[in-house]
């Protein structure tokens, strides 16, 4: 896409974790700074057309901003989530208000951690966990992180992990949002055998 133009295209690359963000203010710069990375990547697919929107940009985790925010997050699994397996990774800068959310199929198998951190600027991280139910219009919450600060925590080490409480899987979301502040997030959900 050519800086400048009204509209993105975001680009989705197989077995990354990749933040969709709405994206107010220059289209054109953030995507003459995001296209570089996405002509970097080897494996990438059209995306389907519900994930397309006017103005959504894409980033993947990788980008050098969200350095700080990585390491942040991987010193708290180290606490929270050891020796559990990691999965679905994904990074931003929010402003105060904004969210990212991915999906994650729970499977009744294991129990999950959840992990959201920022290293800088946001003073109330929130991670919710809701139910993929189709046709119910109001979400149904299964897991929310109640505290306040920069780090975020559903299932963790005093929990051992969130279990879903029926022996299927189901299709979930996690919804990560700076509800006061501003700056770079990351979350991860981690995950160990029952």
């Amino acid at each position: 896409m050519p800086a400048g133009t009204g509209s993105a295209r975001p680009w989705h690359v197989r077995g990354v974790a990749l933040v969709h963000r709405t994206v107010s203010g220059s289209l054109g710069a953030i995507a003459a700074a995001i296209l570089p990375l996405a002509a970097s990547c080897t494996d990438l697919e059209e995306p389907s057309e519900e994930a397309t929107t006017e103005h959504e940009i894409v980033l993947p985790c990788a980008a050098p901003w969200t350095t700080a925010a990585e390491l942040q997050l991987d010193q708290l699994a180290m606490i929270e989530a050891p020796g559990m397996q990691r999965e679905n990774r994904i990074c931003a800068h929010l402003g105060q208000g904004e969210r990212i959310e991915q999906t994650v199929t729970l499977q009744a198998s294991k129990c999950y951690t959840m992990l959201g951190v920022s290293p800088d600027g946001v003073t109330n991280l929130d991670l919710t966990l809701v139910a993929v139910i189709p046709g119910q219009t109001a979400p149904l919450v299964l897991a929310r992180e109640t505290t306040t600060g920069s780090v975020a925590i559903i299932g963790g080490k005093v929990t051992g992990g969130y279990c879903l409480p029926w022996p299927f899987s189901l299709s979930t979301r996690l919804e990560v949002v700076a509800t006061s502040g501003a700056g770079t997030v990351a979350a991860q959900v981690y995950w160990k055998a029952r």
